[in-house]
């Protein structure tokens, strides 16, 4: 295994509001040089943060099903885009605040996690 072969295993998904065009296949291998195959880890990094609450919803259901047997790492600061998350990693001042599944995070009206959730107004959306 070369320097360069754990690249070929990971896509990264940036905020780049063009980034999107197309299908999520063809944003992480727009050559085709690659099988798609090779992408066993995803990293997410506010790939959702310039579109509006419906749009993200329905994109996360589909990176859900694109990559289900991959890792995803999602960068996000809107809550409702890592609810359906395995796991969730709270950082506070660069710091791991906590880290669970979101239920038990919800579970601990002290966590971070938690108090997040619930200091969002009635009408507004995760």
């Amino acid at each position: 295994m070369g320097l360069q072969d754990p690249w070929l295993r990971i896509a990264i998904i940036l905020q780049d509001p063009a980034l999107l065009e197309g299908t999520i296949r063809d944003n992480l291998n727009p050559t085709n040089e690659y099988t798609y195959n090779e992408r066993k880890f995803v990293v997410m990094d506010e790939a959702t943060a310039n579109v509006d609450t419906k749009s993200n919803q329905i994109m996360q259901k589909g990176f859900s099903c694109e990559f289900e047997d991959s890792t995803m790492l999602t960068i996000a600061h809107r809550l409702g885009t890592v609810m359906d998350s395995d796991r969730i990693l709270v950082m506070d001042h660069s710091q791991m605040a906590e880290f669970d599944t979101p239920d038990n995070l919800l579970a601990d009206k002290n966590s971070y996690f938690s108090q997040l959730v619930e200091s969002i107004k009635p009408n507004q959306s995760y």
